[in-house]
């Protein structure tokens, strides 16, 4: 570590270091300290002083801040990607007429150098790139001097916008892009959520924030509610209003793989049949368990094949499904979710294999083998039920409760 003089934990902040070069950005003056003195420096480590440069290399001098870089203006205290922004000072370049800007993250502390697009000695421009994270920061100039006092600048969150701002009572699955993106939504100080007079409902965030994207669900909700979908951010807290209506809706039939017994596990052809002339492009295919919707399986994407347009569509795809009931989720462009009635239900493999066992009164567990076994599946003991222990797609091991004589 490096320090500056001998007022107790006046560290110097190491920047890089290599076998021969230390580079630290120091800290404010001390108190301690006097303008235009020399003060030692000391390198340490495991707190046992290696080496101080006094003598003939005590260069080191806190300049009067009359000679310091100095802001004494900000043109804007706030902004998204491609807000430009000038700084207004004294001493803002140093003798070889650089400079930059440093942002520092007031939640993490971490640090953003942007460089300026014009410079002078009393003035700094620079943009807001797409990648800084949204938040609140302090913004500075600095050089080969040093650091210039600091002012406060809030980085907005830019969402993006909706394919469209009407479509089905199902809900839908969007993919927002826009910039500024926080590092992910938390809960806490970034989350979604949906409202609807004094209604509020839940928002299924499916994946954030890489690229400055979003992915999320809007939920299901009757016809003609208009959803105000907030995005709580600790700089801003954008929004987008969807409302869903039965005019908007896709609706269709399953006609193969419903409600029939004879469908085995594994590989199957799918075919969904559109039932009103409502356009729409679909965007992705996914089948998820009614008993537990965490577990999903999706269709690749593209592998579907649609034939004809608006009520003559015909879709057609290959799945492989586990065991279980499922409830067929379609997405399209612009509109969201295809109306669905028809569940699709896949029966427990007709063989399978167990191994005969006799149980502890006090419980125990039990496998079984077959394939495409469910993983949200459970058994039931004389009306009791036994959970997963360990699962793969061949093999499962239920928790047997206990006996029960009363």
């Amino acid at each position: 570590m490096v320090y500056i003089g001998d007022t107790l934990n006046w560290f110097c902040k190491i920047e890089s270091i290599t076998s021969t070069q230390i580079q630290c950005r120091t800290p404010a003056i001390s108190s301690a300290y006097t303008p235009g003195t020399p003060v030692k420096v000391y390198v340490s480590t495991r707190l046992i002083i290696l080496n101080s440069c006094d003598g003939a290399c005590s260069t080191f001098t806190y300049l009067t801040a009359s000679n310091s870089p100095n802001l004494t203006a900000i043109s804007t205290s706030s902004g998204g990607s491609g807000t430009s922004v000038t700084l207004t000072g004294t001493s803002l370049v140093d003798s070889n007429n650089y400079a930059e800007v440093a942002f520092t993250n007031k939640a993490t502390g971490d640090v953003i150098v942007l460089a300026a697009t014009s410079k002078n000695s009393t003035s700094l421009t620079f943009s807001i790139s797409s990648t800084i994270v949204t938040g609140l920061y302090t913004v500075k100039a600095r050089n080969a001097v040093g650091e210039s006092n600091g002012y406060d600048f809030s980085v907005s969150w830019l969402l993006g916008t909706l394919p469209s701002g009407i479509g089905s009572t199902v809900g839908a699955l969007f993919t927002l892009t826009g910039s500024n993106y926080p590092a992910a939504i938390d809960g806490v100080a970034f989350s979604v959520s949906a409202t609807a007079g004094n209604n509020t409902y839940a928002v299924n965030v499916v994946s954030c924030c890489s690229s400055n994207s979003i992915s999320f669900e809007v939920p299901s909700v009757a016809s003609g509610t208009a959803l105000t979908i907030a995005f709580k951010g600790t700089a801003n807290s954008p929004s987008l209003t969807f409302s869903a209506t039965t005019s908007y809706t896709p609706t269709a039939n399953l006609v193969s793989v419903v409600s029939d017994d004879s469908v085995a596990v594994g590989s199957q052809n799918v075919t969904v049949s559109s039932t009103n002339a409502i356009a729409a492009t679909i965007t992705s295919i996914r089948l998820v368990s009614i008993q537990d919707k965490s577990f999903f399986i999706n269709v690749a994407d593209g592998s579907w094949t649609t034939t004809g347009t608006g009520a003559t569509a015909v879709t057609r795809f290959n799945v492989v499904i586990n065991s279980g009931s499922y409830r067929l989720l379609i997405n399209t462009s612009p509109y969201g979710y295809i109306l669905l009635n028809s569940t699709v239900n896949i029966p427990f493999p007709n063989s399978f294999a167990s191994i005969s066992q006799s149980m502890s009164f006090n419980g125990g567990q039990f496998t079984l083998t077959a394939s495409y076994l469910s993983p949200v599946s459970y058994i039931t003991v004389n009306g009791f039920r036994g959970d997963i222990i360990s699962y793969s797609p061949t093999s499962v091991t239920y928790q047997v409760p206990p006996l029960v004589t009363t």
